[in-house]
């Protein structure tokens, strides 16, 4: 029950950061005050839905993930172009995007491969990693 309740709440959470995602970038380009630039923008974007798919769907494949990410990005800069926001698609935006999934479940697939107790020590503070 509780696995089940968590894995709607990983899913409920990708879908809301997706959606968001999503209406920011159909909007108008607006000035929000952060300075980031765009492709840095996208990379943190990518990188967070790839953390939240891999990290509250685990038995979900590596690869799927990423085909759904990808997808995703290169719907963005589809209907950016098709929409008259002022904005454009960018061949490079969706790359930053597949960049930044690709890395973000690339390390945490790596991570998953270590040893239980390799892992366990990696996530905490109190012990140390050597030995």
């Amino acid at each position: 029950m509780v696995t089940m309740l968590k894995k709607r709440s990983a899913l409920l959470l990708l879908v809301a950061m997706a959606a968001m995602i999503l209406c920011l970038a159909l909007v108008p380009a607006m000035d929000w005050g952060i300075n980031l630039g765009g492709s840095k923008l996208h990379l943190l974007a990518f990188g967070v839905l790839a953390v939240i798919g891999s990290l509250g769907c685990p038995g979900l494949n590596p690869l799927v993930l990423l085909a759904g990410l990808a997808g995703f990005g290169g719907s963005i800069e589809l209907l950016q172009g098709w929409m008259a926001v002022g904005r454009e698609a960018q061949l490079q935006d969706w790359f930053d995007d597949i960049k930044a999934a690709t890395a973000t479940i690339t390390l945490i697939s790596l991570i998953r491969l270590l040893p239980i107790d390799w892992r366990q020590r990696l996530w905490s503070r109190s012990r140390p990693i050597h030995g």
